[in-house]
Parts: C-alpha cells; structure tokens; sequence
C-alpha cells in the first residue's frame, strides 16, 4: 500500500507465529520529513503509514482501526495539533500520541501534552531521543492494554482508582518483597489490590511512574515493590528526598561534579543519576526542588544523559524513573511550583495509594504484622492485641498512615507490662472529627477540664468513673452504655479516665 511500510526481520522461520510489529502513524504536512522518520522506524523494526494533512490523517485511523502510536506535527497545514491530539484521544484513547514541533512551538506542545500527548520531539530531530521516546510509549501501549478494561492509568482522578476487582493472582495477602521492608503492601482491601495490581503491570516496561498519596502511606516502598518486580531488580535502587537536601548542593548531588567544578569540590562526585545507572532512580517530594533543577532534570528525562557539573561531555545512562508527591500536582503547577512539562514527563503511569483509613480491615493486618516483628525485636514473643484495641485501631482516622501505625505498634510492644495489648496501651489520639462530641476548644488526645463539661458530660463522667471503681470492664460498660468499644474508649481519654488492673 502507498505510504506504508514494513521493516524486515531478516530471522530465520519460527515454530510459533510472531505477534505483528507495532504499527506508527506518523502525520507530517512536509513529505521529506515524514519520509525520513518512516525510514527510522523501518530500520527499528516497526510498521508505518505516512498521512501529510488532517483528512488522511482521519481515513488512516479509520482504515487502521486503532494504530499503536501516532507521530504528530504540531502545525499540520492549518490544522492546530492541541486540538487533534484531543480528538485523537478521545477517538483512541489507549493510542499514545508523540508531538513534532519546533522549539518556537514549545508552550503549544505543552498545551497538547495538557490535552493527552505522551511526549514531544523537537526539530531538527535527534533520532536517537525519537527512538527512546517511541519505545517508552509503546511500552505504555502495552501497558494500557494488559490493564484491559480499566481506566487509563495516566489519566486517574486524583481521587484515586475506583476498580474493585481481584488481581489476577488471587484473593490473598501478598507478603512485601524483601526490599520493600515493612509491609505497606500488604492489605486485602480492593485500593491495595488495585495498587499491586497496576505496579505488576507497570514493572516490566521502563514507563516512569509518578505515586501520589499522603504523607505515610508507603509511596517509596511502593518504588521499591516496583523495582523488585522489574528486569532490573539486580541493578541499584537509588532513592532520593528532594525535601531533605539543601538547595544549593541539589543539583549537586543529582548530576554529581567534577573535581575543581566549583569551591569546596575537592573531589570528583558521582551523582545520584549516575549511581542509579541500570536501576531505579525514586525521586520523593519532586515539587521542593528549584526550577532550574527540574529544568536540568527534565532535560536528563528526554536525553538519558547526565553532565556532571563542571565536565566537558554528558555521559549515558539507563535509568527508570519513579516519582513521588504528597501533594496534588495539579496545585502545585499552578502555583508555580512545579513545571507542567516536567509533570507530563514523569507521568507515564500515575498511581494514587490510599490513606490508610480507607482500607478497611488493611490496618488490622498491618498491625498483627508489625506486632510480630516488634516482638521479635522486643525480646517478647507472643504478644497480642485485645478486641477492644482492635475495635480502637479501626476506629482511628490515622493521620499518619501506615507509619504512624508502625510506630504506634513498636511503642506498644515495648511500653505494655501484660501479653495483651489493650486499648490504654496505645498511644491513639482522639479523632478530630469527635471534638464536637466534648466542645469546640477540645484539642484531640487531650483530656478535657471539668469547667469545659456541661452537665450531661458530667453525668456520663461520674457514671464512668463509678464503673471502673467497681471493676466494671469498659466492654460491659460500653455495652450498658449503649456506645460501641471504640467511642467509650475515646470517652475515656477524654475525660482523663483510666482502666483500672
């Protein structure tokens, strides 16, 4: 057919038919250009069409059905590129589309990646930046397709994802890599079957993924899952907190230096970017870096290159990247925090892990789990927690995720006198939201003063505080009370009250 072409193998026969190569439409209004990509795309073993303006681009789609990449000139004839690539998207939209354009053309390519376009080439071409971009969103093709029928992983509601179906390895509690650590993927609840789930996808293609979620909630040991059940697992994991470096030394430490590069560079430094070659590189906290830091990593994304500060020459490297935010990205580009450009770069896969609070009987696996390796480490094995302190740790709003419950548990284990943990162990705040229950100026986890109770409150206090002189247990007052364990307990706390032994 005119305008297609296909590369040749060259191999000898196979028992077994081969899947077809990956089929590109590249869509230019300059034939030359066009013609000269295709050729590139032949020699990379992959299938092409060519189409020079909009009407053939729209009779190739129809014709092709659903093509696997689509190259795109950001001016074809008079035709704007932002709005093709949104009706390519919406017309095909698990199809990664990459812009052409010109430097000029830069904030129009942005718009476009605003629109749905994976990445942008600039002119004059290097083909050897194409051709990594071509296959980083062909691996992303191939992501979305092993994903099936769930929503497009780049495109996910900050709200989270809302599949509630099992993975396909079953209805069970799948133990942390030994690299992870302490066992935030471990839980049953559909969010954390859909976050193992989307990381076993991702981990065999080079996509970057971007993790969003609360402070807590385990995003670097998500990285770390991510790389295990990676064809890299053998090579380093590098993480790094952009928070937790200085910002004069951060560009620094990325993209190392040269001895004499600058004052005090008494010796030559490989940067992290470079320790992290043939791994994985976890990039925390990416909006607390300068601009001209995510500038220069930006330009590391595109090229895989990285120039020590004060060389002559960028080195190659072969880093994947995984990014982090506790932050709504979106907020953070509009106020200037964080460059859109760099944000559509890092977010070939975006995956949002849930506070804990929303993962139901997760939290009480996760604390079983960390009571046991507290033990160990205690010196005290079998310990356990009581049902009231169960009913409490589900009860709590857990502000601070999965690593508040860590703490909380190790300090339990070493902290009680018994075999049981009970409720009065725990070091649980009151949830915010009961502060109303006690009064306004009530501050959570602090018992309150007798001139801030009212009468009713009184009441219930004295009746409390009777019981437990009695030796009443807090279930069987609960129980009389008409409260639920967890609520009583809270009373508890709040109006200074303690179990009595």
């Amino acid at each position: 057919m005119p305008g297609e072409t296909q590369g040749s193998s060259g191999s000898p026969p196979r028992a077994k038919p081969q899947a077809p190569a990956p089929f590109v439409l590249v869509v230019d209004d300059d034939p030359a250009l066009a013609s000269l990509i295709a050729a590139h795309l032949h020699q990379w073993g992959l299938r092409c069409r060519e189409a020079h303006d909009e009407a053939r681009l729209w009779e190739s789609v129809e014709e092709l059905a659903e093509p696997d990449l689509v190259l795109l000139d950001v001016f074809l004839g008079p035709a704007d590129g932002s709005r093709l690539v949104a009706e390519l998207v919406r017309r095909l939209p698990r199809t990664p589309v990459i812009m052409v354009t010109r430097s000029s053309d830069i904030e129009i390519a942005v718009r476009s990646m605003r629109s749905g376009a994976r990445d942008y080439i600039l002119k004059p071409i290097d083909f050897k930046r194409l051709e990594r971009s071509v296959r980083d969103a062909l691996d992303w093709r191939q992501l979305q397709r092993q994903l099936g029928a769930h929503q497009p992983t780049g495109s996910e509601s900050p709200e989270g994802p809302r599949r509630d179906d099992p993975p396909a390895t079953g209805d069970r509690v799948d133990e942390p890599p030994a690299e992870a650590g302490d066992g935030a993927m471990i839980g049953r609840s559909p969010p954390m079957r859909r976050v193992r789930e989307v990381l076993e996808r991702a981990a065999p293609t080079n996509v970057p993924v971007l993790l969003l979620g609360e402070t807590g909630t385990g995003k670097e040991l998500a990285a770390r899952a991510l790389h295990a059940a990676s064809p890299r697992r053998d090579g380093p994991f590098v993480a790094v907190n952009a928070s937790a470096v200085p910002h004069e030394l951060i560009e620094s430490e990325l993209f190392g230096h040269e001895k004499g590069a600058f004052t005090g560079a008494a010796e030559r430094r490989i940067g992290f970017c470079e320790r992290a070659d043939g791994g994985t590189l976890f990039l925390d906290e990416i909006g607390e870096m300068a601009a001209d830091v995510q500038s220069k990593l930006l330009r590391f994304l595109q090229d895989h290159e990285v120039q020590r500060v004060g060389a002559a020459a960028a080195r190659p490297v072969d880093v994947r990247v995984v990014a982090a935010t506790n932050v709504d990205p979106q907020s953070q580009i509009r106020a200037g925090r964080l460059r859109e450009d760099l944000y559509y770069r890092l977010r070939g896969v975006q995956l949002e892990l849930p506070p804990l609070r929303q993962r139901g009987d997760d939290v009480v696996l996760l604390a079983e789990h960390f009571l046991a390796r507290a033990s160990r480490q205690a010196g005290r094995p079998g310990l356990r927690l009581s049902p009231a302190a169960v009913d409490a740790l589900r009860a709590s709003p857990w502000p601070g995720n999965v690593r508040q419950l860590e703490n909380l548990i190790r300090e339990a284990a070493i902290l009680t006198r018994d075999a049981t943990i009970d409720v009065d162990d725990l070091a649980l705040e009151t949830p915010a939201a009961s502060a109303s229950e006690y009064g306004a100026s009530h501050s959570p986890g602090l018992a309150l003063e007798e001139e801030q109770l009212d009468e009713e409150q009184r009441r219930e206090r004295e009746l409390i505080a009777a019981a437990l002189g009695a030796g009443e247990s807090p279930e069987a007052i609960a129980e009389r009370l008409g409260k639920s364990r967890a609520t009583l307990y809270r009373r508890l706390r709040a109006y200074g009250l303690k179990r009595q032994r």
